[in-house]
């Protein structure tokens, strides 16, 4: 497998895999980044063995990694090898949280006055009325539940639809 002497509490640590999941590594990306922060300079074959990720699939996710900035690859003779960067560069989530954050600010403040501009548009043509509230006393609250049992129920029988057609004789 490998000369290196791999820690397998690290390997089964579920916490560290759930914080780095939450930074937006998926399970195995995490898996290959945590095992190759154990080997150190590794070949692909070592990586997917410790990682327990198949070998053409830890090729993708090392590419996924280097793009992040978390790994990196050298080339010794004919041999390409892997590293982990160190995990401070984990701080590039963080610079990639600023630059979303940035943009979708820029966006927000680029169409505010447009949104404005329509928004007192309709406030002079009095399209934006505050909603009209109302306040019911018990007995009318207690009367309005009264007639939207009436009308509501269904006229199955003579009775309910003659008490109905009274309700509405006395209104």
């Amino acid at each position: 497998m490998t000369d290196k002497e791999i820690n397998p509490n690290l390997l089964t640590d579920t916490r560290i895999y759930k914080e780095l999941y939450k930074l937006g590594l998926s399970k195995k990306e995490a898996a290959v980044y945590v095992a190759s922060l154990q080997l150190g300079t590794s070949t692909i074959q070592n990586i997917a063995t410790v990682a327990a990720v198949n070998r053409a699939t830890t090729y993708v996710l090392i590419e996924a990694l280097v793009k992040r900035g978390l790994m990196h690859s050298v080339t010794y003779g004919k041999k390409r090898f892997f590293t982990a960067e160190e995990p401070d560069k984990l701080d590039f989530f963080i610079h990639e949280d600023k630059v979303k954050l940035e943009k979708k600010e820029a966006l927000i403040k680029s169409i505010i006055p447009e949104l404005e501009k329509i928004f007192d548009i309709n406030k002079l043509e009095n399209k934006t009325k505050p909603p009209e509230l109302r306040s019911f006393s018990f007995s009318e609250y207690l009367e309005t539940k009264y007639l939207s049992a009436i009308f509501t129920t269904p006229h199955k029988n003579g009775a309910t639809k003659a008490m109905k057609n009274h309700v509405i004789n006395e209104l």
